[in-house]
């Protein structure tokens, strides 16, 4: 299936990438079912979002459900469907794969990307403002709660950031935080963070705890603020970066 915001239009039957393709990326994710694949043509993407609603993939080869940046397509989606302080991507499903689209992190009042269900995998991503004067943009990034994530490959920057003065007396968030999320792999990923920020939270604000996460091989850095903080100090997650 495809989705090409330039020449698609919904009423399509998504088959092809210029002719019949959908035009927004929500319509398509409705669509899918498990060992569906979405490729995105390039393009900004306003006003729209990944939001599965009651849909999972399933293990084994083949089984998931993946919405992936065509080879060689730059695409972003630069609003979220449904408005201030909602996701552009909230996945409750599992076994979803979302690779190489990025996010314009919009509205401070919630994190641009939300991984709540199990097995479900980012890559290739670059999710927050490109410019330190993006309106409404946002200071926390990605949400993990859910179980077995796979976080690869990823840039992560907060608001204004990265930036010459990497906003020294900007707004306090997370970059990505682990909240209750278990047996997560986090791994070769860039995390910068802006003003008074935290690379990479690991806590628990209700059960479960948060633990049996394996964090290797990425870059944190920016202004101030913290690169970890595991605020509740669980010794059963690796941290080797």
């Amino acid at each position: 299936h495809y989705v090409n915001t330039a020449t698609g239009n919904d009423a399509n039957n998504g088959t092809d990438s210029t002719t019949n393709a959908w035009k927004t990326i929500q319509h398509g994710v409705l669509t899918l079912s498990a060992g569906n694949l979405l490729l995105v043509e390039a393009g900004s993407y306003a006003a729209d979002e990944i939001y599965p609603i009651g849909t999972s993939g399933t293990s084994g080869t083949g089984n998931k459900i993946v919405v992936e940046a065509d080879t060689g397509a730059a695409v972003t989606i630069t609003s979220p469907l449904r408005g201030a302080g909602t996701q552009s991507i909230l996945i409750s499903g599992d076994y979803w794969v979302v690779d190489g689209i990025n996010v314009i992190a919009g509205y401070s009042t919630n994190y641009a990307v939300e991984v709540d269900n199990a097995h479900d995998a980012l890559f290739g991503m670059n999710v927050g403002s490109p410019t330190a004067t993006l309106a409404n943009a946002a200071y926390n990034q990605v949400h993990v709660t859910g179980t077995y994530p796979l976080i690869y490959g990823n840039y992560f920057h907060d608001a204004n950031s990265p930036c010459a003065a990497q906003n020294p007396s900007g707004n306090s968030g997370e970059v990505l935080a682990f909240d209750g999320a278990q047996h997560g792999v986090v791994r070769s990923n860039h995390l910068t963070r802006g003003g008074h920020d935290t690379s990479a939270c690991l806590s628990v604000v209700s059960a479960p705890l948060c633990e049996f996460n394996d964090f290797l091989d990425n870059v944190m850095d920016g202004g101030y603020g913290l690169g970890f903080n595991v605020s509740q100090g669980f010794s059963t997650d690796v941290l080797a970066d």
